[in-house]
């Protein structure tokens, strides 16, 4: 009977000094989370603190960046350019170079810049070389008939070089052996130096660009 009543003594204190036990240690971890809660809550207040970074009282290791799964935006498509036959200078041409009086058309214009033969419902139906006049838009021409078609024309003020395509009643050799250059755009030609080199006379009453300019 003594030795029960010893046992209950010594069970019943072994079970006190555990329950002491357990509430330190719950103690301490309501400290540290109450700690950890302090630290986060003053980095969310601070001004200067990167907005990347949680700080606690373990760690400031900083959080790996997201990656975005937002699909990039659209790319927009170049509208395509003319295309045109990718003439080469004849071979039976020799370069020879001339001063060329520049002036241009544009057959949506209609009037002189379309052949009312080919002016139909509004609209410039003219083909140049099989081609409508469209595909050459920029790199074709009207030449004077010493310039055979299908030859290039290199304009060396505007650094580029246009295709004979097209023929022109008022397109052709000058008495003072300049030649019109007539090219298929949209604007007249422009320069740095404009002002220099301006023929004016009876056929250019109101003043034509020249360049100097050579068939390829």
């Amino acid at each position: 009977m003594k030795t029960k009543t010893k046992f209950i003594t010594i069970a019943s204190a072994m079970l006190k000094e555990h329950r002491r036990h357990y509430a330190a240690l719950a103690l301490a971890c309501a400290i540290a989370f109450s700690a950890s809660a302090g630290s986060t809550m003053a980095l969310s207040q601070g001004a200067s603190a990167p907005s990347h970074t949680i700080v606690t009282a373990a760690s400031t290791k900083p959080l790996p960046s997201a990656t975005s799964t937002t699909a990039p935006p659209p790319t927009r498509t170049q509208r395509p350019t003319p295309t045109m036959t990718p003439f080469i200078g004849l071979l039976d041409v020799e370069p020879a170079r001339f001063t060329a009086r520049l002036s241009y058309y544009w057959p949506p214009l209609g009037g002189t810049n379309c052949h009312h033969a080919n002016w139909r419902n509004g609209l410039c139906m003219t083909l140049l070389l099989g081609q409508p006049w469209s595909d050459w838009a920029g790199a074709g021409a009207a030449c004077p008939p010493s310039i055979p078609l299908k030859a290039r024309v290199y304009i060396e003020r505007l650094k580029r070089s246009y295709y004979c395509v097209d023929r022109g009643g008022a397109i052709d050799d000058m008495p003072d052996g300049t030649k019109f250059i007539d090219l298929l755009q949209d604007r007249p030609p422009t320069f740095p130096d404009w002002d220099i080199g301006i023929i004016v006379d009876m056929y250019c009453p109101r003043g034509c660009y020249t360049s100097e300019a050579y068939v390829e």
